[in-house]
């Protein structure tokens, strides 16, 4: 799940749906799988409200504001690849700066 939001990376949203879907499909399964999805999908709430957020501010400063985005994708991205070696190590991971919308 953690991995399937790189395919924001390609898709508009695509970070959001993939991890989404796949934890909609198995979260059945086992809690341990719901824990891990509502971390994954919480994350990549909070990571679109953060984007929205720059977005704002390069509109505000005439496109300077910009500059803020690359290190919010630059984390974004090393964050998910720590999230997805942990979890696959069978450690718990918890992502931070996450706003937990879904409990």
């Amino acid at each position: 799940m953690h991995a399937s939001a790189l395919i924001g990376l390609l898709l508009p949203f695509g970070n959001l749906l993939a991890p989404f879907i796949i934890w909609l499909i198995k979260k059945p399964e086992s809690p341990y799988l719901d824990e891990v999805g509502k971390e994954v999908v919480n994350y990549q709430i909070s990571f679109i409200i953060y984007s929205l957020l720059c977005a704002v501010i390069a509109v505000i400063t005439c496109g300077f504001g910009a500059i803020l985005g690359i290190p919010l994708v630059l984390a974004w991205i090393i964050i998910i690849i720590i999230a997805t070696i942990k979890t696959s190590n069978g450690e718990p991971y918890r992502y931070p700066a996450t706003i937990r919308l879904i409990k």
